[in-house]
């Protein structure tokens, strides 16, 4: 008869042990309510409505995964009922569909801000490229 090779476990010691196992810590997001409030007033990149009003996340290319909201310098200017539309048909399709490239407006977005004047010239160059 073979012999165990270790003692027998206490019932719920090995859940236990995995539970307490070192998860990597996720990087903190990046948030920044200014720069928030100033993409809000922005004009839709989508459709003329101006103020947006909201504040639309990328995730394309961003950091984060499902269900992670990406660092607020990720993002850009959309109307209620384009931000849902963009939710809908999904980002990758609603910006091509627009042929815009939303991260690089992001990235200039941010670059620009608190210049809410410049902000403004780059969403209404943007708009003007997609005609």
């Amino acid at each position: 008869m073979a012999s165990r090779v270790s003692p027998i476990a206490k019932p719920g010691s090995l859940l236990k042990a995995m539970r307490e196992a070192k998860r990597p810590k996720r990087p903190k997001r990046e948030m920044s309510p200014p720069h928030l409030a100033l993409v809000r007033r922005l004009p839709c990149l989508s459709c003329d409505a101006d103020p947006a009003g909201e504040a639309a996340h990328l995730r394309l290319g961003a950091r984060g995964g499902t269900g992670l909201k990406p660092d607020d310098r990720w993002t850009v200017p959309l109307c209620h009922r384009c931000h849902m539309e963009q939710h809908d048909a999904g980002e990758l399709v609603f910006w091509l569909r627009l042929r815009l490239d939303p991260i690089r407006i992001a990235i200039r977005l941010h670059a620009a801000s608190p210049n809410i004047e410049a902000m403004r010239a780059i969403v209404f160059q943007q708009r003007e490229l997609r005609k």
